[in-house]
């Protein structure tokens, strides 16, 4: 409250979220620093199930699903609705990109 008794509203940025492989989206009032890379992620039923992140409303970026190329043996990884592995989600921005790695389980026999 004011010194003159008025009330001050304290106001929350808003950040609008959205998925260029589905209808995703989402809002939030909390805000990031310049330049954060920080990111909402989702199940996105267009690239397959797997965790991708939701890009700030009017970013220019690309994002992709990296499937994994190498020996599985008895890892236990991501995979995605066709069964194939994923290794990582990248997300091409103007201004550089972010990674998003899908470590898989390791398994041990004891």
């Amino acid at each position: 409250m004011a010194k003159n008794g008025a009330v001050v509203p304290i106001l929350q940025p808003e950040l609008r979220w959205v998925c260029q492989h589905c209808s995703c989206t989402r809002t939030t009032h909390t805000p990031l620093p310049p330049g954060s890379n920080v990111s909402e992620l989702h199940a996105c039923p267009g690239l397959g199930g797997i965790m991708v992140p939701l890009s700030p409303e009017g970013m220019k970026c690309k994002v992709v699903a990296n499937l994994r190329e190498d020996y599985i043996g008895r890892d236990l990884p991501q995979t995605n609705d066709r069964g194939q592995a994923v290794m990582s989600v990248t997300r091409e921005r103007e201004d550089g990109q972010d990674l998003w790695v899908l470590a898989p389980t390791a398994v041990i026999r004891l």
